[in-house]
């Protein structure tokens, strides 16, 4: 399931429950979304590895300034999906 998180800078942030994959590492996918001229600009990065799942239509500034966002937001938004969860006590 997907959250809201913010609006920021034309950005608007989304981010899932925590997902356990193999080896039960934790993770979470964040994504980008912001109105441009034809459409939308949209990226998926994933939580903790900072990875991107895709990216359409952004710049390298996009890149960098989201990747910022996520590291400087990332201890708020595991708290937030952990209480999503019901892991959070």
């Amino acid at each position: 399931m997907m959250h809201f998180y913010t609006e920021m800078e034309g950005w608007t942030t989304l981010f899932s429950d925590i997902m356990v994959g193999d080896y039960d590492q934790e993770s979470i996918k964040l994504i980008f979304e912001k109105p441009i001229e034809n459409g939308f600009a949209h990226g998926e990065l994933m939580l903790p590895d900072m990875t991107w799942n895709k990216q359409l239509s952004m710049t390298e500034d996009d890149v960098f300034y989201l990747e910022q966002y996520a590291l400087d937001n990332s201890p708020l938004i595991w708290e937030l999906s952990r209480e999503g969860n019901g892991c959070l006590q």
